[in-house]
């Protein structure tokens, strides 16, 4: 697995309301950008880290109206995306909570 340092080919798309079913819907993203040679910093909270910050490759902006709800997908030419999280020892078990939701 590469360091998320190594340069990735980046593209972001957004969707209209929740992304659930639309997974396979192709129609119902808009492609906001694409790069190629992205770097994106590891950080790990577990450890003493410097986080640093990378731009995300949007041709335009997105416009948020209060209360409204859109979704976005970023992909990457790594085989595991970019991790936004990761369990620090083992792996997930299927049906494990991961995060507490109110």
């Amino acid at each position: 697995w590469r360091d998320t340092r190594d340069a990735l080919n980046v593209s972001v798309y957004t969707c209209e309301g929740e992304t659930s079913g639309k997974e396979k819907s192709k129609e119902q993203w808009q492609q906001l950008g694409t790069q190629d040679d992205v770097r994106l910093a590891r950080v790990n909270f577990t450890m003493n880290s410097n986080p640093t910050y990378a731009r995300l490759p949007f041709e335009r902006p997105v416009l948020l109206k209060a209360g409204t709800t859109r979704g976005f997908l970023i992909h990457t030419t790594h085989d595991r995306g970019i991790v936004l999280r990761a369990k620090e020892q083992g792996s997930w078990v299927v049906g494990e909570i991961t995060d507490a939701d109110d």
